[in-house]
C-alpha cells in the first residue's frame, strides 16, 4: 500500500520489472484509513504509508495496519521529523523528514 498526496504510481516499482516479479508484488494506491478499513482477510509482507504531514500520527496509523502485517511483517511511513517513541523502530532522516521502520512480531 502506497497512500501519497498525489497518488501517482512510483516509477522504479511500476517501471523497473527486473527488481520485482509481478506475480508476487501489488501496489495499491489509496487513502491509508480507507485502504485499512476495507482490507481485513488480507495481510501485506510491507505497507508504507505517505500521509499528508501533520495530519496523520505514526503511532494512530501504526496501530490500525498491524492487524494487516504478516508475521513479522514491516510497516514504514514517511513524516516530518518528530521524535517516536516506540520499541521496534528504526528511524532514517533526510533533511526535515524521516522514514520510520517498523516490524511485526514474527
Amino acid at each position: 500500500m502506497i497512500d501519497s498526496v498525489g497518488l501517482e504510481p512510483p516509477p522504479p516499482l511500476e517501471k523497473n520489472s527486473t527488481l520485482f516479479n509481478k506475480e508476487n508484488i501489488r501496489l495499491h494506491l489509496s487513502d491509508a484509513d480507507h485502504f485499512i478499513s476495507r482490507t481485513d482477510r488480507e495481510s501485506f509482507d510491507i505497507i508504507f504509508a505517505d500521509p499528508p504531514y501533520n495530519i496523520t500520527d505514526f503511532q494512530q496509523l501504526k496501530e490500525k495496519v498491524q492487524n494487516c502485517l504478516k508475521p513479522d511483517g514491516i510497516f514504514c511511513m514517511e513524516m516530518k521529523k518528530e521524535p517516536i517513541d516506540e520499541e521496534n523502530v528504526r528511524v532514517k532522516h533526510y533533511g526535515s523528514t524521516q522514514v520510520v521502520f517498523w516490524r511485526a512480531a514474527a
